[in-house]
């Protein structure tokens, strides 16, 4: 053969290899053909589960029938490292046209997941695809550690599922984050003064004229204390991401957009500067402050707590807590933060312990309190027990319940420590 035919054939085999690698590659699919297909199937709060004919490929689908509040699960998975992942797509059939919501949870264990509330909403065969990012998140789940696929009913119905396939590519970012493109055309829509700024660990959109290079390099600034105050020696996988709107009207509106169109969720309206929507900072812009307006900084927070913690965005003791004490590190001249941390050690404008551990939205003067505990318990007496005090909350502890535990302290006792803590450091 002459050297331009073999030259013609290796280039072919060269495309094609690259083709291979770019395209999608299942790290675990089911089709209910095999005998045993249902075997790894469990049924729970009177699910039932049987194998049908009402299938959408081949001969074979699971046929379950769920009760409000029930939940199938698969558990042998063959592998549990889904840091390739990119989506996961299967086929649903109900009878009925009445809408149905079901969630999609992707397990690390019984606490720890990742979940997308989906609709059902027509008979026959309904496509559903999720694209990993659009994936919101619960006490930590990590994309290496992924033990089990389940479908939770929040109504009832009888539901046949087919064809189930999670894809992945070698690239771990991609499906992970919403890509560049998507994410600037659904924030600015047409607009032409769109600016991307991005790192390793950061990813920045905006319409404004901020200098992104000093930004990039104040959310470098951000993550360096973040690792070296809690002692954290991981990296990142996947950037975060910060919205920076010019017009406080659109972002508010975004915010809404991510929290239905990315998560499927109605979330109550914007009303502060900033908002953290699991993956998404948010927030608007300011002339005053440019680069280093303060909410930037206490929003990422919140997203560096998620990530490296486990903690949720409403778990707001810790949330809040650390993301005024960044806020405050970032802004070491910030008088206001210190004044209203000063006023905490008074006794009149203290809340308990108890009051600070409830799932509800604290008002911003209670941020300082939490701001208080948290140095407190990371630099008074107890900061030896800090990192094990965080352990106790990956186990539903209450924040009274570990203090009680890993401290060995009655809470009373505990606070007349903090109170004076306080009294040291700000007054």
């Amino acid at each position: 053969m002459k050297l331009r035919g073999w030259i013609v054939i290796l280039t072919l085999l060269f495309s094609f290899g690259s083709w291979i690698q770019s395209q999608d590659i299942p790290i675990f699919s089911c089709g209910f053909e095999e005998e045993n297909t249902l075997k790894p199937w469990k049924g729970f709060q009177g699910s039932v589960l049987q194998k049908s004919s009402k299938a959408k490929e081949g001969s074979y689908s699971l046929e379950w029938q769920a009760l409000k509040g029930s939940l199938v699960g698969f558990s042998a998975l063959p592998q549990n490292d889904w840091r390739s992942g990119t989506s996961i797509e299967f086929w649903i059939f109900q009878e009925d046209s009445v809408p149905r919501t079901l969630e999609v949870r992707l397990k690390r264990n019984a606490r720890s997941l990742f979940w997308r509330k989906i609709q059902i909403q027509n008979s026959g065969w309904q496509k559903i695809s999720i694209p990993f990012y659009q994936f919101a998140r619960k006490n930590g789940p990590l994309w290496k550690d992924i033990r089990g696929f389940a479908l939770y009913a929040r109504d009832e119905g009888t539901f046949f599922i087919d064809q189930i396939q999670v894809s992945a590519q070698k690239t771990t970012d991609i499906g992970k984050i919403e890509p560049d493109d998507l994410l600037c055309q659904r924030a600015f829509l047409e607009e032409k003064n769109v600016h991307l700024f991005k790192n390793d660990y950061f990813r920045i959109v905006t319409n404004t004229d901020i200098d992104g290079k000093k930004l990039l390099e104040r959310c470098a600034d951000l993550y360096h204390k973040f690792k070296t105050r809690l002692s954290l020696s991981t990296e990142l996988e996947i950037p975060l991401t910060l919205v920076i709107f010019q017009q406080r009207e659109r972002y508010i509106e975004f915010c809404g957009d991510t929290s239905q169109r990315i998560y499927g969720l109605n979330l109550s309206p914007t009303t502060t500067d900033g908002r953290t929507i699991f993956d998404y900072c948010v927030s608007c812009y300011s002339e005053q402050f440019r680069e280093d307006r303060p909410v930037y900084f206490h929003e990422l927070t919140h997203q560096l707590v998620s990530k490296y913690l486990g903690f949720d965005v409403d778990q707001y003791w810790i949330q809040e807590g650390l993301a005024t004490l960044f806020q405050l590190e970032m802004m070491k001249e910030d008088p206001q933060i210190r004044q209203a941390a000063s006023k905490m050690t008074l006794l009149k404008n203290r809340v308990s312990l108890q009051h600070l551990d409830v799932k509800y939205l604290p008002e911003t003067k209670e941020y300082f309190q939490m701001m208080t505990l948290i140095e407190f318990l990371m630099k008074g007496e107890y900061a030896s027990e800090w990192t094990l005090f965080l352990k106790s909350f990956s186990t539903g502890a209450s924040l009274e319940e570990a203090i009680k535990e890993v401290l060995n302290i009655e809470v009373k006792q505990f606070e007349i420590k903090w109170l004076e803590f306080c009294r040291s450091e700000y007054s």
